[in-house]
């Protein structure tokens, strides 16, 4: 009988051993744009982190997950700790898409608002955690920014996502990955200029700074359409979900 145990716990391990490797060697994803005198293939390449640090964060946080914008025209100051007296470490920008982590144990009375303050997470480059004061967020990006700013699903593939910040920095990535693409946008008139690059953890495969145009058409403030030189058009759903 104990031989008998013995031999199933060994069968046991030994396949979840053979599963936890498969997962791990799961080939990375490839988004193809094509452009009216070359094609770009962007591989996006799936960035597994075994840290502790990653693993508590995500323990800590997958219960709060929450996204919030922000809807002061002035802005809204970042801080080190959940408190106005705290350093200031950087301004978000009207309209600014952040992801909520924490909320403070108490409340705090600004500019005559009562609220609490969030960690938060998102904005720009900025990659870090830091409070803002909940008073100047709402659930929903304000109707008097840019329509086309904003985190949107693609019509090319439901894993891909694009996003723009009011700061001019846009993202052309992947869910649930730290890979992809990062880069500024400028706008004239309808006509989109994109300078990217890439975001991959390993430095030697960062390629040659990549050039995006495409005309902008905006269906509605949850609607674009990207159309390339070549006559290709991309449509992309504003989603304001974590994911």
């Amino acid at each position: 009988m104990k031989t008998k145990l013995f031999l199933t716990i060994i069968f046991l391990l030994l396949l979840f051993s053979c599963r936890k490797e498969n997962n791990l060697n799961q080939n990375p994803e490839i988004l193809e744009i094509d452009l009216s005198e070359n094609k770009v293939e962007i591989n996006l390449i799936e960035i597994n982190s075994n840290s502790s640090e990653s693993h508590s964060q995500s323990e800590q946080s997958s219960n709060f997950l929450l996204v919030r914008y922000v809807n002061s025209k002035e802005g809204l100051n970042q801080r080190e700790s959940a408190s106005a007296a705290s350093r200031r470490i950087g301004t978000l920008l009207h309209g600014t898409r952040v992801i909520l982590y924490e909320k403070s144990d108490n409340q705090e009375t600004i500019d005559g608002i009562t609220d609490y303050w969030y960690k938060c997470r998102g904005g720009g480059r900025f990659n870090g955690f830091y409070w803002v004061f909940g008073g100047y967020l709402s659930t929903t990006i304000p109707e008097d920014t840019a329509p086309f700013l904003g985190y949107w699903n693609t019509d090319r593939g439901r894993r891909y996502y694009w996003e723009f910040e009011p700061d001019h920095t846009v993202v052309l990535g992947r869910k649930e990955t730290n890979s992809g693409w990062i880069g500024t946008w400028t706008l004239t008139e309808n006509h989109f200029t994109i300078n990217m690059e890439s975001i991959t953890m390993e430095p030697e495969e960062i390629p040659e700074e990549l050039i995006i145009e495409f005309t902008l058409t905006i269906i509605n403030r949850d609607k674009i359409i990207l159309k390339y030189s070549d006559g290709t058009e991309e449509i992309l759903e504003r989603n304001n979900n974590v994911n």
